[in-house]
């Protein structure tokens, strides 16, 4: 099976240390064409800056789904792949073969990404399992930090760095 090409769910990168697994494509991906076009894509570029890893943008880093289908309310009514779509062996061949190379780091934001994970495990690179950086994700977040209602971009990046951290951890 060849590599996929650059897509709405999939993004090759020049880099080969590290990937970012996300759950599925949605409607800003589907306009756009690439993988994680809104803002969970400017989400995972406040977490790599955190996490002080040198980059021109996003889209240096190989980058995919766990689910090529498209979801959201407006297209099917939902905004995650099921498990069973997930899960099919063609789906999980395909991503296999997307991330053979990676050397240092696969991130799996989200359980429906980590949902693919335990079926990975002869890739060579250390899995590492982060929540989804969505705005809906980020948000449900219980973390300690002083809550300023009045500005929601301070909330966003506590949540964003304690996510950072939470990876560093792991790493």
């Amino acid at each position: 099976m060849s590599k996929s090409k650059n897509s709405y769910y999939y993004n090759e990168g020049t880099y080969t240390n590290f990937a970012f697994v996300f759950s599925c494509p949605g409607q800003n991906e589907e306009k756009q064409g690439k993988p994680i076009s809104g803002n969970t894509g400017k989400n995972l570029e406040e977490v790599l800056k955190y996490l002080e890893i040198d980059f021109n943008c996003r889209y240096d880093f190989r980058i995919s789904n766990a689910s090529k289908i498209i979801n959201y309310k407006e297209k099917n009514n939902r905004s995650e792949s099921t498990l069973n779509e997930i899960l099919t062996l063609e789906n999980i061949v395909r991503l296999k073969n997307e991330l053979e190379n990676i050397s240092d780091y696969i991130i799996f934001f989200g359980e429906k990404a980590q949902s693919i994970s335990i079926y990975l495990t002869d890739l060579k690179a250390k899995f590492i399992y982060a929540p989804h950086l969505s705005f809906q994700s980020i948000n449900q977040l219980k973390i300690d930090f002083i809550s300023d209602k009045n500005n929601e971009k301070t909330n966003t990046e506590n949540r964003l760095k304690h996510i950072s951290s939470y990876i560093k951890k792991q790493m």
